[in-house]
């Protein structure tokens, strides 16, 4: 999964064009050291082809899981419904 958490795409694309955005990170280590910069590329038109339709996977997940305990609870109720229906066990001997 990637996500495009800078902007979107389109109006990315059209500011930018083909072109990549570099950014270069530095960061301090504990005493004031420095530690070694990281350098990363922003590339927009990596991003041409990817599919948008499901914009959050995550939030999928939390509707599956939350159908999910609503078909639980209706099997429980249904459970529990049945049950009082049913004869009492017989005596023990």
């Amino acid at each position: 999964m990637r996500r495009i958490t800078w902007g979107q795409y389109g109006g990315l694309k059209k500011e930018l064009g083909d072109a990549k955005i570099t950014v270069t990170t530095r960061f301090k280590g504990s005493g004031k050291k420095d530690l070694p910069a990281v350098v990363s590329q922003l590339d927009v038109l990596s991003f041409a082809h990817t599919d948008i339709s499901e914009r959050d996977p995550t939030l999928r997940l939390v509707r599956e899981v939350r159908e999910l305990r609503e078909t639980l609870a209706s099997i429980h109720r249904d459970v529990r419904e049945a049950t009082k229906q049913l004869p009492p066990p017989p005596a023990a001997p």
